[in-house]
């Protein structure tokens, strides 16, 4: 049997096919090959095929053997997301048997992985998966090599708790309103936090640019006041310390702060972050702690941006939150250098 997981464009010799002129990426060519020879998605199996790592990163993917570890690491688990992200439960199965990512095919030849998908999975032929494969493959490469473009991206830290039950709906449009950012989320495990961190998420998710390095949620061991932090979204850090000392762990990995609503644990935060150097966007229409840093900051700020920068901040009180979180993301673009994907 001719393998229906190799390449699509082999014919008997003589023969010239224009179909099979294609302009697959470079990670899709490379993806393929890893399929027909791999037993299974695994980071080592990855770093023994270093023609996958330095499709997506280059030859410097490969030099330095720590560097060619972490990549590894890093693609055989963004392909295994990308791929139980796919809606369609056919397509879904062609990427799982192109690169052997589940038990069913795991250890199987390219041959024992067709031969297991026409025995076992319902209306699955040779000519459904002839049709589809190169499409699912060259999504699932172009949706890893958008990841990969945004996975080191500059860390903003989120600050803050509701003051109220209507702030909650705020704070999932701030994080649908992040994911238009290239950057990276940190927060403590707050309701609020949780729920831009998750909305942040799964927007990234539905754009194709989903990394879970780039949501970081941190919770104390010894916290009482736990948000939702164990969906399957973002990474999650625990930090075994005193509430202060937990904030300046996570203060000095950031370059901005953002503030949301918030108390005293919040106008501590706010404080390291001054001593830092961090810029400090306070959405004042949040109301607590954020509301009272923007009126502080207030002449500082008329003092120091630009004209369009200062009707920006202006904006962050305003009442109609859309207004107010729009502000705050042309005040992240500006302090963080940035631009919208």
């Amino acid at each position: 049997m001719v393998s229906m997981l190799g390449n699509p464009c082999t014919r008997p010799a003589g023969r010239t096919i224009m179909a099979c002129m294609t302009t697959d990426s470079p990670l899709h060519i490379a993806l393929q090959s890893y399929g027909v020879i791999a037993r299974r998605l695994t980071p080592e199996a990855l770093q023994n095929s270093p023609h996958v790592l330095v499709a997506l990163a280059g030859e410097q993917a490969v030099d330095d053997p720590a560097t060619r570890a972490r990549l590894a690491e890093w693609l055989a688990g963004q392909l295994r997301t990308e791929i139980a992200d796919i809606k369609d439960l056919t397509n879904r199965r062609i990427a799982e048997a192109i690169l052997a990512t589940t038990k069913d095919f795991e250890g199987k030849t390219v041959t024992q992985r067709c031969k297991f998908v026409r025995e076992n999975d319902r209306g699955f032929t040779d000519e459904l998966y002839k049709r589809r494969r190169r499409a699912v493959l060259s999504e699932l490469a172009a949706r890893v090599e958008k990841a990969y473009r945004f996975k080191d991206t500059p860390p903003l830290f989120f600050a803050g708790r509701y003051t109220d039950l209507g702030t909650e709906d705020i704070a999932v449009e701030l994080g649908k309103a992040l994911s238009a950012l290239p950057i990276t989320l940190l927060a403590g495990g707050s309701d609020a936090g949780v729920a831009v961190g998750y909305a942040m998420a799964k927007s990234l998710c539905d754009n194709g640019t989903y990394a879970s390095e780039r949501i970081k949620l941190f919770v104390r061991t010894a916290s009482t006041r736990l948000g939702r932090v164990y969906e399957p979204l973002g990474d999650v850090s625990h930090l075994n310390t005193t509430p202060t000392n937990a904030r300046y762990i996570m203060l000095r990995q950031a370059r901005l702060v953002l503030l949301f609503g918030g108390g005293n644990g919040t106008a501590e935060e706010a404080a390291i972050g001054t001593e830092l150097g961090l810029p400090i966007v306070p959405i004042a229409t949040t109301g607590g702690t954020a509301h009272r840093c923007y009126l502080a900051h207030a002449a500082a700020a008329k003092a120091t941006l630009p004209s369009a920068q200062w009707r920006h901040y202006r904006q962050l009180n305003h009442p109609e939150p859309a207004v107010a979180i729009h502000a705050a993301i042309q005040l992240i673009t500006y302090h963080l250098g940035l631009e919208a994907q």
